[in-house]
């Protein structure tokens, strides 16, 4: 009795054992796709900044390319 027992907490122990390791794939997975996730979303927002940083270089560009037109427009005045 005390041998069939012992069988029976090691089939017990074998089956905690399998259950562990479904938690701990499932537990990565998890993990995983949160990494995967966080990862995706900066590279959204670094994407946003750039797009900000471009548009903002292109305004800063225009701006700068009006003045200079100004610039020539006054001088073609006083010249005439």
């Amino acid at each position: 009795m005390l041998f069939g027992n012992s069988l029976g907490l090691a089939e017990k122990e074998e089956s905690n054992i399998k259950n562990l390791k479904k938690q701990d794939r499932r537990f990565r997975f998890l993990a995983a796709s949160s990494v995967y996730r966080r990862r995706k979303e900066r590279r959204k927002e670094g994407r946003k900044e750039k797009e900000k940083r471009k548009e903002g270089k292109e305004k800063k560009e225009n701006e700068e390319r009006r003045e200079r037109e100004r610039k020539k427009e006054r001088k073609e005045r006083k010249r005439n």
